[in-house]
């Protein structure tokens, strides 16, 4: 497994067995103990298991670096034996690239679509207001009318 500095990395282990392994992690041929610091103050070791028809290890190691490359070793065992599984760790550091300044060319969109709708919107408002007036202006001369013609009547 590769990795690059500073990422977390999990291993998994599956054991099975009557009666169910128990399991150990060694790394550098030494037992690693749960919650335990690695190389520096800023790296934990945890462990985790869980068991249903077989039994599940993982091994979390946080923050890598490099000189946590090496061979990582799953141990299962039980009154019948005991059986290993190696996994190797290669830690890559992060590529390092030279400073760059990027330009980006600013362009200014014109969204003529919303300009339309802007001015479709302004459009429609202008009409109702000018309809509204017409309906007034014709309604009033009705209704003058109306009052000249009682006017009109009442007096002959």
């Amino acid at each position: 497994m590769n990795v690059f500095e500073g990422s977390n990395v999990t291993l998994e282990c599956k054991v099975s067995g009557d009666p169910i392994p128990s399991i150990q992690w060694l790394w550098r041929e030494r037992v690693i103990a749960n919650l335990s610091e690695g190389i520096s103050s800023m790296q934990t070791f945890i462990m985790s298991e869980y068991a249903e028809k077989e039994k599940i290890s993982r091994l979390k190691i946080s923050s890598v670096q490099e000189p946590n490359a090496g061979v990582y070793t799953c141990v299962a065992a039980n009154t019948a034996g005991k059986v290993a599984k190696n996994f190797t760790l290669m830690v890559s550091r992060i590529p390092v690239t030279g400073p760059k300044i990027i330009e980006e060319e600013k362009t200014q969109e014109v969204k003529e679509e919303e300009e339309d709708k802007s001015n479709s919107m302004a459009g429609m408002a202008i009409g109702m207001v000018a309809g509204a007036v017409i309906v007034l202006v014709i309604l009033a001369a009705v209704l003058w009318i109306c009052h000249r013609r009682k006017k009109t009547e009442q007096s002959t």
